[in-house]
């Protein structure tokens, strides 16, 4: 995929309106943190005052939207011309930057300062050959290649050869033209098997990402990917070829629900960058983190699990997206244990730098479904992680704003919305607000002979039959638990399905919620129970009522 040039200012204005804000701010993000400290930012930001005002605007991520950023400057919204040109302008300019990042300083791997090097190299060397500046071009290839070779840069080693072929021609060298266009051929064959074996995993993890339940075939087609990338990376032993038959490899155990498995080769892939240090790198490292991580949440191994999350949130940078990665995870993992108490002190954390994801929102709504689901474990949130003096947390937890707060996800029919729904449900028992539970009573059965039929969401389904069970059986407990007994050995019998990431996300898993709805139930009073069976509740009797809203 090619980058198009940036369309000058002078040039049709339409054409730069697709510069987005969120575009726009995750690179002020990178160059604000990564930017070479010793160069002001007037060397690279337009002497106008604007750019520099928009460019501080975007960085301290005060404004959420164009509309708010363009009525903040122009007193107009996000169509205006001027707001426009000035957006265009400034990513202009702050691209620049990228160019000049620091990476010396912050603890970055040998690895991807020397590719970032190489790269930046590239771009002057072929500055010289436009230029006829021969000399030194030559030089500055030979150097270049050396340092490519060395880290299995193919890209950039192609570049080279070709370079020093076109000059050995022209000098009429055959000698040097014969021994560059043989080493060209090589590196050729290597960089297209790279690219193969990239389209190969991608292919994989497209189809795995996408579709809720993976195809049948897809297990026997990683398999057989493996044992083609085993081969290549044998014969040629590059770092691409060798990551993305680890990589694969990881999928392949995630589709066949074998944890234990993936976390050996994680090992196995740790074993191979400890052999090469100098091929090693951060993104790597948060790779292979994350991934155990992730191995001990399902593998219920708590403990393991908490040592690889400090030392992920601890390795990571905090403005790092891999630190929310990290977080989240580390959340969901002390909920699964039940320690609601802990991840009441992770959802604060995350809380605190929740402005640092404005330009994720779906991130966002993602800690806005996970407070629900702790607000229910753990009611009394707010004295738990002493936070009131912040605005983020709420005496009483309004399900009604929870529903508002997650648009993008609650269009997700299958995935996150289960979850959502859910949530709503719970919530509405807890608040007694048994009006609103009759009337989405029907809609959610609706709902789940509709989309949750499949076996891959078995266990939604049978979550979801619990809760109409509690709300047919009249709030009875003694009724609902032995109507429910049924469901709940269905659910015994299914595991979490964590192989499709576009599957449902059980934040508590269905069993230990059922356990804090009962509770919850038990809590009922007798007059409560009797209002319930006659079709009233508290708040409907004391005139109250709630917004309806669609149970889809």
């Amino acid at each position: 995929m090619f980058e198009t040039a940036e369309p000058s200012i002078s040039q049709n204005l339409p054409k730069t309106k697709k510069v987005e804000l969120t575009q726009l701010a995750q690179i002020v993000q990178l160059v604000t943190l990564l930017r070479a400290k010793k160069i002001p930012l007037s060397s690279f930001l337009s002497e106008n005052t604007i750019i520099k005002k928009l460019f501080i605007a975007v960085q301290e991520g005060n404004y959420r939207s164009d509309d708010e950023l363009a009525q903040h400057f122009f007193q107009s919204d996000a169509s205006d011309r001027r707001y426009i040109t000035l957006k265009s302008k400034l990513m202009q300019q702050v691209r620049r930057m990228l160019l000049f990042l620091d990476l010396d300083t912050l603890g970055v791997h040998k690895y991807t300062r020397n590719r970032y090097w190489c790269h930046k190299k590239l771009i002057c060397l072929k500055l010289l050959v436009r230029y006829g500046k021969w000399e030194g071009a030559m030089l500055l290839a030979r150097r270049l290649l050396l340092k490519a070779r060395q880290f299995h840069l193919m890209d950039v080693t192609v570049a080279c050869l070709q370079i020093l072929r076109q000059r050995a021609a022209l000098n009429c060298n055959e000698h040097s033209f014969e021994l560059y266009n043989r080493q060209l051929e090589e590196a050729l064959v290597i960089r297209r098997e790279e690219i193969q074996a990239a389209a190969l995993v991608e292919n994989i993890f497209v189809n795995y990402s996408r579709a809720a339940a993976p195809p049948i075939n897809l297990y026997s087609d990683a398999v057989s990917h493996c044992l083609k990338l085993n081969t290549l990376r044998r014969k040629y032993n590059t770092r691409t070829l060798n990551l993305y038959y680890f990589r694969l490899k990881i999928l392949a155990a995630e589709l066949a629900f074998d944890y234990e498995a993936t976390l050996a080769i994680c090992d196995e892939l740790e074993s191979y960058l400890n052999g090469n240090p100098h091929l090693n790198s951060n993104s790597r490292i948060a790779e292979l983190l994350l991934t155990r991580l992730y191995c001990c949440l399902f593998l219920r191994q708590f403990d393991l699990g908490r040592q690889f999350a400090t030392n992920g949130l601890r390795l990571f940078q905090r403005r790092d997206f891999n630190w929310f990665s990290c977080l989240e995870t580390y959340f969901l993992l002390e909920l699964h244990d039940q320690n609601y108490a802990k991840a009441a002190v992770l959802y604060k954390n995350a809380m605190q730098s929740i402005d640092l994801l404005k330009a994720y929102p779906q991130r966002i709504e993602k800690w806005r479904i996970f407070e629900a689901y702790l607000r229910f474990a753990l009611p009394t949130l707010d004295s738990r992680v002493n936070a009131c003096d912040n605005k983020t947390y709420q005496t009483k937890f309004n399900i009604y704003k929870f529903l508002n707060d997650v648009p993008i996800y609650a269009k997700d029919k299958r995935g996150f919305n289960v979850t959502i729904l859910i949530a709503h449900m719970l919530h509405l028992i807890r608040n007694r607000d048994i009006d609103g539970l009759l009337s989405k009573t029907s809609a959610l059965e609706v709902y789940n002979s509709k989309y949750l039929r499949q076996e891959v969401y078995l266990r939604s389904n049978c979550f979801i039959r619990l809760i109409l069970t509690v709300v047919y059986k009249e709030f009875d407990v003694d009724e609902i638990q032995k109507r429910a007994e049924i469901h709940l050995q269905r659910l015994s019998r299914s595991k979490p399905n964590f192989a499709s990431r576009a599957g449902v996300i059980e934040v508590i898993p269905y069993e230990q919620l059922w356990q804090l709805l009962v509770c919850e139930l038990k809590a009922f009073s007798r007059n409560e129970v009797y209002a319930c069976k006659n079709g009233k509740s508290a708040a409907a009797e004391a005139g109250i009522t709630n917004p309806e809203s669609s149970c889809e």
